[in-house]
């Protein structure tokens, strides 16, 4: 691919043991199981031709919101991106928000004069689901917001209806 291609959000998985914080179960076992895990997460990236755009704090995105030592806490959430794209913005850059209602941080990626969209969607096992988002623009500043809510379905396509939403919403702009 040589357009410019920017990919972000919620690939629940980690890129290194650096990642993720777990004080649970067999750690030797849980390393080994992490190490491999990681190693085929960046195999994807770079068979895609993606690199991680990093991030400012809060480094670790998703929470079991568990407490003490049961919390474990993971980088699931990032931007990612083609070298197309990265030479496009070169002024780039991304910023986890603290997590306030979901147990992911929401994610801000700044490039030049752009509107930007962030988007989250679950669903309870055997129960309702939703989403929801907000429009920023290239400072940050609150464009609109919107959500909805879903009968039936996966935590996926509740993730796929928040962004289809967003998009619409862009578009008509």
């Amino acid at each position: 691919m040589t357009d410019p291609c920017l990919v972000t959000g919620d690939f629940n998985d980690f890129s290194t043991s650096n990642e993720k914080r777990s004080f649970t179960g067999n750690q030797n076992l849980s390393l080994s199981q992490d190490h491999r895990r990681s190693r085929k997460f960046n195999k994807r990236m770079s068979n895609c031709k993606l690199m991680d755009l990093g991030c400012t704090r809060p480094r670790l995105t998703w929470s079991n919101n568990r407490k003490g030592w049961a919390n474990t806490m993971v980088r699931l959430d990032r931007a990612m991106c083609n070298t197309e794209w990265r030479t496009s913005f070169p002024d780039r850059a991304v910023c986890n928000l603290p997590r306030t209602y979901s147990d992911h941080s929401p994610m801000m990626v700044f490039t030049q004069g752009r509107l930007k969209l962030y988007t989250d969607g679950s669903r309870r096992v055997g129960g309702d689901g939703g989403f929801g988002g907000l429009i920023r623009d290239e400072r940050g500043t609150w464009v609109c917001g919107y959500y909805g809510k879903l009968h039936s379905g996966t935590s996926l396509e509740a993730e796929l209806w928040a962004v289809y939403k967003g998009l619409t919403i862009i578009l008509q702009k």
